[in-house]
């Protein structure tokens, strides 16, 4: 199967995911690559991360703290101007009113070329992987307000004027349609995982192999040396 090549340089890059280090692991190299090359790229955690350790001597918000410090360290590394997190808990990211309201805002203000989050449809993979019903939630929570809620005058009218989100990439995906050339981000991509240090102990070198063995095998779908691929929505307005 091969796919299609994303050759667009967006002027703007919104990239939305559930954990700190998510982004990194899933479209690291995207968001470098389009940073190197002028794009300026937004990246919003909507959980802590204070779950994401095995650690059982550190407290769950001290756990937050370092997540959120290697988010920040890890920022540097690819390039993207600007990292927040909503701090939601680990494990209660939920499709709330508000929760919407606030992604719509980001949408709005920041009127995104490309938005990239986690393809909500991709639950069993291959192996022995089950997506975490955090990536889930959050990649519906994002289409959601991608499509119609951003885009239509009668939702959240506080938000600001409506914006229709172009094209969304969805990572993670089962149904890679579209690849980018990440031959520019990729070792940026390694070196913004490893900043999770929490996370990469002594399994750097493990780490820094398996990512680049796994850009080069999503490559080979397009032809490329290094590759990172998406399920590719193209939307219009006019759909509503």
């Amino acid at each position: 199967m091969m796919v299609g090549i994303f050759k667009d340089l967006p002027a703007r890059v919104l990239a939305i995911f559930a954990h700190p280090d998510d982004a990194e692991t899933a479209c690291g190299g995207t968001l470098a690559t389009f940073a190197k090359n002028g794009s300026s790229v937004k990246l919003i955690y909507l959980a802590a991360g204070d779950k994401g350790s095995f650690d059982m001597s550190l407290e769950p918000r001290r756990v937050a703290e370092i997540r959120q410090f290697e988010a920040n360290n890890a920022a540097l590394h690819l390039g993207i101007d600007s990292v927040e997190s909503y701090m939601i808990p680990d494990g209660e990211i939920f499709e709330t009113e508000d929760l919407r309201f606030k992604i719509v805002k980001q949408i709005r203000s920041f009127r995104p070329n490309v938005v990239i989050c986690p393809d909500p449809t991709a639950v069993f993979f291959p192996g022995n992987y089950y997506n975490h019903r955090d990536h889930r939630t959050t990649g519906l929570a994002v289409m959601d307000c991608i499509s119609p809620e951003a885009a239509m005058p009668f939702y959240h009218r506080e938000a600001g004027e409506p914006y229709q989100v172009p094209t969304v990439l969805l990572s993670g995906t089962l149904h890679p349609d579209t690849a980018v050339d990440v031959s520019d981000g990729i070792d940026q991509k390694i070196k913004a995982v490893l900043a999770y240090e929490s996370r990469v102990k002594n399994d750097a070198s493990y780490i820094s192999e398996f990512l680049r063995k796994s850009a080069q095998r999503d490559g080979k779908l397009g032809d490329i040396a290094y590759a990172e691929n998406f399920r590719r929505i193209v939307l219009n307005s006019s759909d509503y």
